[in-house]
């Protein structure tokens, strides 16, 4: 079990996903509609399911979400792949 305590308190613009090998979670938090059904969210990519270490957090940029295709994993690569970064129409990260 991943044993990630995000302050969620009340909230429920989150969601956590796992790679199949279970190898990888990455969790989108604070998520944000800037958009008609679009969505950003900062990331935070861990390892080490039974004692989870946070390899990558984005603090400035979000990234698109979009439910269960915010995230890819390939596993012959060993690569995770998220969706653009937003812009704003000021030229701007999110």
């Amino acid at each position: 079990m991943w044993d990630i305590k995000p302050n969620v308190t009340g909230r429920e613009d989150y969601d956590f996903f796992e790679t199949e090998n279970e190898k990888y979670g990455i969790y989108f938090s604070d998520i944000d509609e800037y958009g008609m059904m679009k969505f950003v969210s900062p990331v935070q990519i861990w390892i080490e399911k039974s004692n989870p270490i946070r390899i990558f957090q984005s603090d400035k940029i979000k990234f698109e979400y979009q439910f269960n295709h915010s995230c890819y994993y390939f596993e012959k690569s060993n690569t995770i792949a998220l969706l653009m970064p937003c812009y704003r129409d000021r030229g701007e990260l999110f």
